[in-house]
């Protein structure tokens, strides 16, 4: 499907990416990743030439990419970023369509294409067809971004740190949504990402690079087992460092990509907070950073008119678990709660991350292929 064949690319004199070959098959989920700098996105920009390689060769179905015209070969290739990038002053519909309004679709088939596509991501064509970005959650832009994509049956998606900027939660959500809707209309997706959690989960072929050459391309689940190097060793860090389950603590799989905020600080200044980070909800603590609660933009909504402390709102019922708790233990919790999400402490009662199941589940698999190695 895709093919590079020695390629290069410098920057000044910084080599970015030496002498890179791989192939990529129709339908296969692959996600690059490695260091900062180590050539990731350069490599996903190169296949829809946004960065055009010095040496080497990129094919795709057997065709050199350097022979298309860029426009036609875009027109072609799905393309997700962190910043979104929706057009403001258009509805959800009007940015579902762009490309296949550049590709002359007729109206009707814009509108059921949108249709089905909203469908996919349960946000219903008659309640979000004609919102516009402001009117919507940072999860639901970032959705609406992975449509426009998907929007003009590109065999090829290339996503860019997609999901960086979301809350765990909806991160989480994000990624279960994408991999099924990526098996179910069997597209070929390229995927960076610096967080090796999300590889794991998302990924066919996890390819690792540093320096612009790959480290190891391998299957998830073989790089767990057999790591090529000290530097991917390094990035898996605690999910290859346990013999068996007994021994993993909440600490060693926690996300602590959590957005807090004070319980004095105002209403207001907290949806604002929200709204920057392009978050649905946010932890709320204490002076000595104890939690407090949490609060979403859904409570706001509710809520109505947006003032006083966010303390005075916040949603106080959460679980709390201890950093060192057995993972056997916090998945018990999990499940005979019937929550979405616990909160880790530290001993000082201090919030320093927080665990989901899927990320549960993540790292018991992780030890599973420990013990099978």
């Amino acid at each position: 499907m895709i093919k590079f064949s020695g390629i290069s690319k410098s920057f000044g004199k910084s080599k970015i990416i030496d002498n890179l070959s791989f192939e990529v098959k129709e339908g296969e989920f692959i996600v690059l990743i490695g260091p900062s700098g180590c050539g990731k996105t350069t490599t996903l920009k190169m296949i829809n030439r946004l960065i055009e390689p010095d040496n080497g060769s990129i094919n795709i179905e057997g065709v050199d990419i350097s022979s298309v015209d860029t426009v036609t070969l875009r027109r072609k290739i799905g393309y997700v970023i962190q910043q979104i990038g929706l057009f403001p002053n258009m509805t959800v519909e009007e940015n579902i369509c762009i490309v296949p309004k550049l590709l002359k679709w007729e109206k009707e088939k814009c509108i059921e294409r949108t249709k089905e596509l909203l469908e996919l991501v349960s946000m219903p064509y008659d309640q979000y067809g004609k919102k516009y970005p402001t009117e919507l959650s940072g999860g639901q832009q970032q959705r609406v971004g992975v449509l426009r994509a998907l929007a003009a049956q590109p065999p090829i998606v290339l996503m860019d740190e997609p999901f960086g900027a979301l809350d765990p939660l909806t991160r989480d959500a994000l990624q279960d949504e994408v991999k099924a809707l990526q098996q179910k209309l069997n597209k070929t997706i390229i995927f960076v990402t610096h967080d090796m959690d999300e590889a794991l989960k998302m990924a066919d072929t996890i390819i690792f690079m540093d320096k612009g050459k790959i480290l190891q391309m391998a299957s998830p689940e073989e790089m767990l087992r057999k790591p090529a190097s000290d530097i991917i060793r390094e990035f898996m860090g605690k999910r290859i460092a346990y013999g068996n389950s007994q021994d993993l603590s909440a600490e060693a799989f926690m996300n602590t990509n959590v957005v807090k905020t004070t319980e004095n600080k105002q209403t207001f200044e907290c949806l604002e907070l929200m709204k920057r980070k392009k978050v649905n909800s946010i932890i709320v603590t204490n002076n000595n950073n104890e939690f407090r609660g949490i609060i979403t933009i859904e409570d706001l909504k509710k809520r109505g008119k947006i003032e006083g402390p966010i303390g005075n709102i916040v949603n106080e019922d959460a679980e709390l678990i201890h950093k060192d708790i057995a993972a056997k233990e916090a998945f018990e919790r999990l499940i005979e709660t019937k929550r979405d999400y616990l909160i880790v402490v530290d001993d000082e009662k201090q919030i320093i991350g927080i665990i989901n199941k899927t990320s549960m589940v993540k790292a018991l698999a992780d030890a599973l292929w420990g013990d099978l190695a």
